[in-house]
C-alpha cells in the first residue's frame, strides 16, 4: 500500500526532445516506463537507451526540425543563467 501512494505522488519522468520544457507531441518525448527504478542504475539505462532509439529516429525523420531544435539548445550556453548551470 505504501509503495503505491509514493507511485502515485512521484512525478512523471520524461524526455523531450525540443527545447520546451514539455510537450504534448507524444512523437516528441519519451516517458519513463512504470516499473523504471531510478535508483537502480540498469533500470535507468534501458530507458535512456530507449529514448536514444526515439532521438535517433527523429533525426532522421525531422532532421530539419531536430536541427532547429539543437541549434537553439547550444545557443543557451551563452545566455545570462547559464553561468549559475556551468
Amino acid at each position: 500500500m505504501e509503495f503505491c501512494l509514493i507511485r502515485w505522488a512521484s512525478p512523471t519522468y520524461e524526455i523531450v526532445f525540443t527545447h520546451a520544457c514539455s510537450t504534448r507531441d507524444e512523437e516528441l518525448k519519451s516517458v519513463a516506463p512504470d516499473d523504471l527504478v531510478v535508483e537502480d542504475l540498469q533500470s535507468r539505462m534501458d530507458w535512456i537507451g530507449d529514448a536514444a532509439q526515439v532521438f535517433h529516429g527523429l533525426m532522421q525523420k525531422k532532421k530539419s526540425f531536430m536541427h532547429k531544435e539543437l541549434k537553439i539548445i547550444a545557443g543557451w550556453v551563452n545566455s545570462t543563467d547559464a553561468f549559475a548551470v556551468y
